[in-house]
């Protein structure tokens, strides 16, 4: 999940994805398909456990599959859309999620007692849960891997103002920064995912064979969301 400051609406919103493939084209610097448009300064985005994705927009204003004022949709899910709202909040596969509060990383257990994790890197800004139960936190230009009892170790650096990270089901780390989305290998080796088209990005989310971008976060309409093959 990603971090950032100012007033955010949550918009439950039931994507109409465009079939896996359809006009795509793979290779670093391509920015994937339009998946959703018209969106007012869209954020952080989670998926939920039946597929709806949810959109964070921070003015709340905006209609994409289910308006924010009207009925939740039928397969609401609590966690995937806390997860999109709140900056620093990761779910993860049968392993509740992990916050980060008050400079410290906790565990929220599926029934939601809290667990502390370890101290967290100053100026956190992002979070992501690996499917191992390992935790990755992004502050500033540096991705760290937190451990318990612990101090925070510098998994990655160099990256241009880090705004969201998402892990894989298969563990691969992806990390939006504020120019491109990139993937990060063994020994912190980093490979460019995408880059064109990436202005302003919001927030991250991976789901398939694909990863989800918002796209124009400052903007007051005009956002969008971007499928691009990982």
């Amino acid at each position: 999940m990603n971090g950032h400051s100012g007033p955010v609406g949550l918009l439950a919103a039931v994507l109409a994805l465009a079939p896996a493939g359809a006009g795509e084209t793979s290779g670093p610097g391509f920015a994937g398909v339009t998946v959703a448009t018209g969106l007012s300064g869209p954020r952080g985005l989670a998926f939920g456990e039946s597929g709806e994705l949810y959109v964070a927009e921070r003015t709340g204003v905006g209609v994409v599959g289910f308006d924010r004022s009207g009925p939740a949709p039928p397969s609401w899910s609590a966690v995937a859309a806390r997860e999109a709202a709140d900056p620093l909040t990761a779910a993860g596969p049968r392993r509740g999620r992990v916050e980060v509060t008050a400079g410290t990383v906790f565990r929220v257990g599926v029934r939601g007692r809290l667990t502390v994790v370890a101290r967290a890197p100053a100026g956190a800004v992002a979070v992501a849960q690996a499917p191992d139960g390992s935790v990755v936190v992004a502050a500033a230009t540096r991705v760290w891997r937190i451990e318990a009892g612990a101090p925070p170790r510098v998994l990655a650096d160099g990256f241009r103002s880090i705004v969201d990270l998402a892990c894989s089901p298969e563990g691969v780390l992806y990390v939006l920064d504020s120019t491109a989305l990139l993937a990060v290998g063994p020994g912190g080796r980093r490979t460019t995912v995408a880059s064109t088209g990436l202005v302003s990005p919001g927030g991250l989310a991976v789901r398939g064979r694909f990863a989800y971008v918002t796209v124009c976060a400052g903007c007051p309409v005009g956002g969008t969301v971007v499928r691009i093959p990982r």
